[in-house]
Order: structure tokens, then C-alpha cells, then sequence
């Protein structure tokens, strides 16, 4: 009755059961829906086979001699291998205090014997599921800590070169970070001289240091500066193309990365790395952080030639933390330049009257330009599979990609640790936070309302939501200026603080003009009649259907993924 549902496949269960035709009837029943099985004849046993081969669920017997089945859940929730693994427990006895008892040892699911083959297979499936959505979390946790040690690291250099007065720091800090992020015995420095070679300025190794120049000609670190573009060497075959050039050395241990530092499109030097510990490869997002590590380095470097060093600097690492989440939705093209160039104009619009003009001065405007490119840090922590999904998201979709805005402050904040007087960095934090959260409450992570939403967030979400609705995405069409004037107006009072979409109103037409000029690629979008003068002349009430937020005529997911 279930052969055409779709088998599990990939997954391996342990049966537990002193009784070997039970065993045998559950190794056929799974086996035949694409389970790997494992079994153990007692409680002890399972718990000693899991430690070698840990499955993706067990199946325990409740009754069976020496450790029954409650002290063997119990022992497998004790180990970190096994605790998050799911137990389906079975047992002839059936009463309400037995189940109990069950649940409470720690299993997942209780199960009646004798087991009903279809009952029993489908209940798998509903585990293996759990088990497939647990491992996804603990890789997400994972690839998180991860992106967090790399974002500190980025963060340390960052703050590092903002302070560094000389080239020679600089170079330093570049070695350091290099060794750190690569992972790899033998990395150089090499910066442009007058001549056109390459002067190795820093290396791990005294050899290096001492062979003298590299020519541009000739040689693979000279074609990796000609070309601009990271060089990854990912095996010996693929070094053995190389072999006979003067600098073959740099990329003979594989596998082994040249990343040119280029500056104002120029490549000004070059980061090598070869003999990477374990050899293990470069996985794309190494390559990206250090190709950030580059940029960073290149605009400190060319910052201090020109002695505009610090503050330029800062706006680099702006501008790299937050592409470092846009980067992965090939959609977004100038999404937080215009962003951020929205967000002056509101501001400034604000400011013509009191209250606002004793808030937002100059130093306001300068923040939040650079603070509204980092509204959207947090997507760094969100699935692939979440983020760049082309349909509408299911609930729990949704509540994972809900958590960017945590993430996102909790990121902030770190950096925070590093700069506590920023008040650049206070206002990302305030944005990062709260620019999905809503003037009457109905918004998130934390419900906050009317004036609880700091004012920079509130600017920030018109902004955000303004690009969202007239940028194309593969799951949606763009709206026009008009039909995305109307949605925010509908909204004021409900998703908006109305004093904040007023003065998005009074500076609509100089938005419109900068979407145009700072637009990803030129389509022709059909105007629509601007039914907002009729809002502007009216003012009316916003009707009682804006209150909720499930009933606005919106695109799919505008709040939830576009923004």
C-alpha cells in the first residue's frame, strides 16, 4: 500500500530488540524503503555499536535484558554523538503511564507491537525527515560559527588597518590574517614596484623573503596580476601546467591560491598560499573572505598613499561586510547603494521640520548612509536553499529567514566590541535590528512599536521595502514608481510610521529619479495612473484591512526575502 511513496534512501537505523524476528521483520520493512540497518539484541550493545557507527534513528525495544530500553535512551541522550538523534521506542505495553514513561526517557515517537508494517514505515519516514531537518540546522549552526570566526577575523584586520600609519603595518596585519584564514605553511606578500615586478614584502618563510624580486612576465604570479582574477591551483595535475616557470615554487604544494590586491581596478600586489595544513581545498566562500581580506588590504594601502587612510577604510569595511550577504542572491545588483541613497533623502525630508531637526544633523545623515547597506548582514546565517528559493516560503522556511535580523544585531554588536563609541555602528545595530518590524506592532523579531522602532529603522524599512517592490526578482516582476508609492502610502500607520511616509511622499519624485539612475539594467516598466495624489490631496485614514499584515496587497515575500 506505500511501495509508491517516495523511499528514504541515505539513512541508517539501528534496531534494538532481543527478539530476532523482530529485528529481521524491521530490516525488511526498512531495507525495502531504502534504510541502511544496523542491530543491536540489547540496550547495552546499541549504545556501545552507536559510539563507532552512530545511526540517524534508533529503534528500541522497551523490555530486553541487562539495559532495557529506558536506560539505554536515557545513555544515548547523555552522549553529544547521539543526543539530538531520534528514538522511536516500541513496546506490547500500551497504557498511558507506559508511553509516559517513554516520552520521558527521551524517545521521539512510541510505537505498538506488534508494529503494523505501514504504520511503521511511514513513522520511519516522519524520523528520517526530523533527522534530515536536524542536520541541516546543525550544518547552518556550523557553516554560522564558521562565517562569525571569518567576519571577527575580517573585523580584527579591519580595525587593524584603520589604525595602521605605515604600509609596513599594513603588510603585517596582511601575513597574519593570510596565515590565519588560509590555514597553509607558506604564504608571501608581494606588492607592484616602480619597475612593474613584484617585491615580496612579507612571507612566512625566510627563503622567501631573501629570493628577490618576481618579474611580471613570464611568471604565474604576473598572470594572476595581469588577469585580475583569483588563480587556484586545486592539485598537483593542475600544477603541473605551471611547472618550469621562475616562481613555480609559490604554487608547487597544492592546493594553492595567488589573489591579486587590486585597487581602483588595478592590481597592485598579490596574496600567495600553498602547502595548505591537511590539504584540505579551498572552498568557495574561503576564496570570497579572502578576496574581501585583499580588497580591504588594497583600499588601505592606496588610503594611506593618498593619507585618507581611516575613514576611507571604514566605508571599505561597510561596503564588504554587506556585500558579504547580498553577494549570494545574484539579484540584488545596487540594492544597497540605492538603499542607502533612499534613506538620505527621507532623512533629509525629515529634517526641514521639528521635531526631527534637532535629531537628525549632519552626523545623521552620514551614518545612515552608511549604516543602511548593512540592514541585511544576518542573511550570511540563512540557508541557500531558503534564501535564494524562486516560490513562497513554507512556515517554518519563514521563521528561519525571520532570524536574520537577530543575527544580523548580534553581528553588529560584535563589532561594536571593537569601536563602542561608533555611533555609525549604534545606528547599524538599530537598523539591523528593526527594519522588518512594523509601526503597529505586527512586525518582528521583538513586536517593537511606533516610536520603540528606532527612527533610522523606521526610514531604513520604506527604503528597503521601496527598492524591493521595484526591483525584478526571479519570483516576482517589477512595479512601477507609482504602484510602489501607492503600496507604501496604503501602508502608512500600519507597516510605516506616517510622519516618516509623508516625508518619503514629499521626496518621491527625487527617489524615483535615483532608482532610474542607479538602476540594475534599463526595462521598460509600465507607468501606471499615480492614484497617490489622491492620498496626498485626501489624506484619509488607512483602512481597517492595513491593520493586518496577511491582508496587504503586496508582492510574495517583499518582507520576507527581497528586503
Amino acid at each position: 500500500m506505500f511501495e509508491n511513496l517516495q523511499q528514504v534512501g541515505g539513512l541508517t537505523a539501528m534496531v534494538v530488540d532481543d527478539d530476532p524476528q523482530l529485528r529481521a521483520l524491521c530490516r525488511a520493512l526498512l531495507e525495502r524503503d531504502g534504510w541502511s540497518v544496523i542491530e543491536a539484541a540489547d540496550g547495552a550493545k546499541a549504545v556501545e555499536l552507536a559510539r563507532d557507527q552512530p545511526p540517524d534513528v534508533f529503534i528500541m525495544d522497551v523490555m530486553m535484558p541487562g539495559m532495557d530500553g529506558y536506560d539505554a535512551t536515557r545513555a544515548l541522550r547523555a552522549d553529544m554523538m547521539t543526543a539530538n538523534t531520534p528514538v522511536v521506542m516500541l513496546s506490547a505495553r500500551v497504557e498511558p503511564d507506559a508511553v509516559i514513561a517513554g516520552l520521558d526517557s527521551g524517545a521521539d515517537e512510541y510505537l505498538a507491537k506488534p508494529i503494523h508494517p505501514q504504520e511503521f514505515v511511514l513513522r520511519m519516514r516522519a524520523m528520517s525527515r526530523l533527522r534530515r531537518a536536524s542536520r541541516e540546522l546543525e550544518r547552518s549552526y556550523e557553516r554560522l560559527g564558521e562565517q562569525s570566526w571569518a567576519l571577527n577575523c575580517l573585523l580584527d584586520f579591519t580595525t587593524a588597518l584603520s589604525r595602521a600609519e605605515t604600509l609596513e603595518a599594513v603588510y603585517d596585519r596582511m601575513l597574519e590574517l593570510a596565515i590565519a584564514m588560509t590555514a597553509c605553511r607558506r604564504v608571501m606578500i608581494a606588492i607592484s614596484v616602480d619597475n612593474g615586478d613584484l617585491d615580496v614584502v612579507r612571507a612566512s618563510r625566510r627563503e622567501d623573503m631573501m629570493a628577490g624580486p618576481i618579474a611580471r612576465v613570464g611568471t604565474i604570479c604576473g598572470e594572476a596580476m595581469a588577469s585580475g582574477k583569483t588563480l587556484l591551483v586545486e592539485d598537483d595535475e593542475a600544477a603541473a601546467t605551471w611547472a618550469g616557470r621562475p616562481d613555480f615554487d609559490y604554487v608547487s604544494e597544492t592546493p594553492s591560491v595567488a589573489i591579486p590586491i587590486k585597487s581602483r581596478d588595478q592590481s597592485v600586489g598579490l596574496i600567495c598560499a600553498c602547502g595548505r595544513v591537511g590539504q584540505r581545498p579551498f572552498s568557495p566562500q574561503d576564496l570570497e573572505y579572502l578576496e574581501l581580506a585583499a580588497a580591504y588590504a588594497a583600499s588601505a594601502i592606496h588610503m594611506i598613499q593618498t593619507s585618507k587612510a581611516r575613514d576611507a577604510a571604514r566605508d571599505a569595511i561597510v561596503v564588504g561586510l554587506a556585500q558579504l550577504a547580498e553577494h549570494r542572491d545574484d539579484d540584488t545588483g545596487k540594492h544597497l547603494e540605492r538603499v542607502a541613497n533612499y534613506c538620505v533623502e527621507v532623512a533629509e525630508a525629515l529634517r526641514e521640520d521639528a521635531p526631527y531637526n534637532r535629531i537628525i544633523d549632519d552626523e545623521f545623515i552620514n551614518n545612515i548612509q552608511r549604516a543602511a547597506p548593512l540592514h541585511d548582514i544576518g542573511k550570511v546565517a540563512i540557508p541557500d536553499a531558503i534564501l535564494l528559493k524562486p516560490g513562497r516560503l513554507s512556515t517554518e522556511e519563514r521563521d528561519v529567514m525571520r532570524m536574520h535580523p537577530v543575527v544580523g544585531a548580534e553581528t553588529i554588536r560584535s563589532l561594536m566590541a571593537h569601536a563602542p563609541d561608533s555611533a555609525f555602528l549604534r545606528m547599524a545595530e538599530d537598523i539591523t535590528h528593526a527594519h522588518h518590524e512594523w509601526f503597529d506592532g505586527n512586525g518582528y523579531p521583538r513586536q517593537l512599536k511606533g516610536e520603540q522602532i528606532p527612527l533610522a529603522a523606521r526610514i531604513a524599512a520604506i527604503a528597503d521595502v521601496y527598492d524591493a517592490l521595484r526591483t525584478e526578482r526571479i519570483y516576482k516582476g517589477p512595479m512601477s514608481h507609482d504602484e510602489a508609492v501607492q503600496h507604501i502610502l496604503e501602508s502608512s500607520g500600519t507597516h510605516f510610521d506616517p510622519v516618516v511616509v509623508e516625508a518619503f511622499y514629499r521626496r518621491h519624485e527625487a527617489i524615483e529619479r535615483l532608482a532610474t539612475h542607479l538602476s540594475d539594467r534599463k526595462s521598460a516598466v509600465k507607468r501606471h495612473r499615480p492614484t497617490h495624489v489622491a492620498w496626498a490631496n485626501a489624506q484619509v485614514e488607512p483602512s481597517s484591512d492595513d491593520a493586518d499584515p496577511s491582508s496587504m496587497a503586496s508582492p510574495a515575500r517583499v518582507d520576507e526575502q527581497a528586503t
